[in-house]
């Protein structure tokens, strides 16, 4: 019985993160000339999902998976990669973040709320009540 020929890991690792490397400006393109809408396509797929993360053998897998990750894995991901990149993140996400903190500032600010009572009174509790009643109704209110 013949076995397969594979290369070495070493060589595949090399090759992906070499090409992949190289790939920034195909990304880009990809993602702006593309005619299929991801939305559409994620929503279609939503029972699959939905039906997918149902399945106990997901759950396991996905269970196996966090356990070999662990936490080293996250953190090594920001250390090497997510510090750099915070500061252009928050930067691109500026005008989406001041077109959406307006609506709950004012949403806020619109609350009449009751008086203000003892610490732990009821009072004070539908003080919070009022304001995360006003915060819900904007639920959905958010393009994207």
């Amino acid at each position: 019985m013949a076995r397969p020929t594979v290369p070495d890991p070493a060589r595949v690792v090399d090759k992906w993160a070499r090409r992949a490397a190289g790939a920034s400006q195909d990304y880009a393109e990809g993602a702006a000339t593309t005619s299929k809408s991801q939305t559409a396509n994620a929503l279609a797929a939503r029972p699959l999902w939905t039906a997918q993360m149902a399945s106990p053998a997901t759950s396991e897998r996905w269970a196996r998976a966090l356990q070999r990750a662990g936490d080293d894995t996250w953190r090594t991901g920001v250390r090497e990669k997510g510090a750099q990149r915070f500061g252009s993140g928050v930067a691109a996400g500026q005008p989406k973040y001041n077109a959406r903190i307006g609506k709950i500032l004012s949403a806020i600010g619109a609350v009449d709320l009751p008086p203000r009572g003892q610490p732990g009174s009821e009072g004070n509790f539908g003080r919070s009540r009022a304001i995360g009643a006003a915060l819900n109704k904007l639920k959905g209110t958010f393009s994207a």
